[in-house]
């Protein structure tokens, strides 16, 4: 199907679920990621179909890359067989440019009643993330190739991260530096290797009345070290929205998972966090030169004094704290 057109999206869904008065409206823009499409119609059975197409754009930071849409819903499959909730995949379109997945209820927003509910969410989340992390890989089919330890998983990572950078990305000395100071620094006491969102955090899940409904944009889930996921908390929480809370946010992962804070380790993946969130917004900026764009620069300059303090300097406040 056509990435652009809705006539053939409205097609294509009829042809894949059945529905009919198919209607297919915008929900979020394309040109950062990618394009969400709400679409509505009636099935078969007379119920309403309320689902969403994930489509690419061709100006997203992950498009012509290994993190295609057909890699991100068969992640989503394999979390949902683990017990992950997740939104269902309806269809994945045979040239792979979009898939079809139920829509969830409630909001992506940190947007609470009062602080209970918060705080109910806050626990939701976190236990589902830790069972994420506690799902016997080895147990479900997964879209990319098995790492046999969290050493490998990490740069393998780093070496699709690295492939888009040399195709895509004009050459940046701090990110070539943060790659090598990556595979010099790997910690010794990784664990084996989970199944990772690979962008953990608010704004990344959906919530209604206290709980979580479902984890969203696997785009980028991997195998690897726990830690990885907590160091997106980090990025989401701190980076993102300045938040204060995050170290209730650890303290309250670590009563589900077991596993106490290591932030030596939380600090090495910051690293990796902040070289992929680099390499996504020069590909954003590549890929949309109309556009005025700060972010790639902003998070740049963060990946330089993380690796600034990793090798002892001292940043003081120019960077957000770990907790």
């Amino acid at each position: 199907m056509s990435s652009t057109d809705n006539n053939s999206a409205a097609n294509w869904v009829a042809e894949v679920t059945g529905a009919t008065n198919i209607s297919i409206v915008p929900l979020a823009e394309p040109g950062m990621s990618r394009a969400i499409l709400l679409v509505t119609g009636t099935l078969r059975d007379g119920t309403a179909l309320d689902a969403l197409i994930k489509q690419e754009s061709g100006r997203g930071p992950f498009y012509d890359t290994p993190f295609g849409l057909r890699r991100e819903a068969e992640v989503m499959r394999t979390a949902a067989r683990a017990g992950v909730p997740v939104p269902r995949i309806l269809a994945v379109s045979d040239d792979e440019s979009c898939f079809l997945m139920e829509r969830l209820r409630g909001s992506a927003a940190s947007h609470f009643r009062d602080a209970a509910e918060e705080r109910s969410v806050r626990a939701s989340y976190l236990k589902n993330l830790s069972a994420l992390h506690a799902a016997s890989v080895s147990a479900f089919p997964l879209p990319f190739s098995g790492a046999p330890d969290s050493r490998q998983a990490i740069l393998s990572d780093m070496e699709d991260f690295c492939q888009i950078y040399e195709r895509f990305c004009p050459r940046d000395a701090t990110i070539e530096a943060a790659f090598v100071w990556m595979k010099d620094n790997v910690p010794q006491n990784l664990e084996s290797p989970s199944l990772l969102h690979g962008d953990a955090g608010p704004g990344n899940f959906m919530h209604e009345n206290g709980g979580v409904t479902g984890f969203i944009d696997w785009e980028m889930a991997h195998l690897g070290d726990p830690a990885d996921d907590l160091a997106w908390l980090w990025f989401r929480k701190k980076v993102l929205r300045q938040d204060a809370d995050l170290g209730d946010w650890y303290d309250e992962y670590s009563i589900y998972s077991g596993r106490p804070f290591d932030a030596g380790k939380v600090a090495y993946f910051r690293v990796a966090v902040l070289i992929r969130t680099s390499i996504a917004a020069r590909m954003i900026q590549v890929r949309n030169p109309d556009r005025d764009l700060e972010m790639a620069d902003i998070v740049v300059g963060l990946l330089g004094l993380a690796l600034q303090e990793r090798n002892g300097a001292d940043v003081g406040a120019s960077i957000p704290p770990l907790r």
